[in-house]
């Protein structure tokens, strides 16, 4: 799944616009407006799927309305961070870049580290 994780704040920011993250997060994940409100009323971090959003949008759409909703998060408080799968793969990528420069103990660390996040998971 496609997904990018938000931190919504313990406290809103003064004059931060609340609704517009709802109708973002709406607009991304297809969620109804009560579980969008939901999100925004649990501080914290939650990933939101974009499959909704990019099953709707041609692929160069997709990362413009994407860019386009980061910015309203960030603007109204909201951190974002990409998603542990984005994460996990860049890991993956490194650590097989090791492999093929020779470098086996740090490709063996990555691995290592990727297998306790997926330990710890279960």
């Amino acid at each position: 799944m496609e997904s990018l994780t938000i931190e919504i704040p313990a406290t809103w920011p003064s004059g931060s616009n609340r609704i517009l993250v709802i109708k973002s997060i709406r607009e991304i994940s297809g969620l109804d407006l009560k579980s969008a409100k939901g999100i925004t009323d649990l501080p914290g971090q939650h990933d939101i799927s974009y499959s909704y959003i990019k099953s709707r949008s041609a692929p160069q759409w997709t990362d413009q309305m994407l860019e386009k909703h980061k910015e309203i998060f960030q603007r109204e408080g909201v951190r974002v961070y990409p998603s542990i799968g984005t994460i996990t793969d860049s890991l993956r990528s490194l650590s097989a870049r090791a492999l093929d420069m020779g470098e086996v103990d740090l490709a063996n660390d990555i691995l290592q580290v990727l297998m306790m996040d997926r330990l710890r998971r279960i």
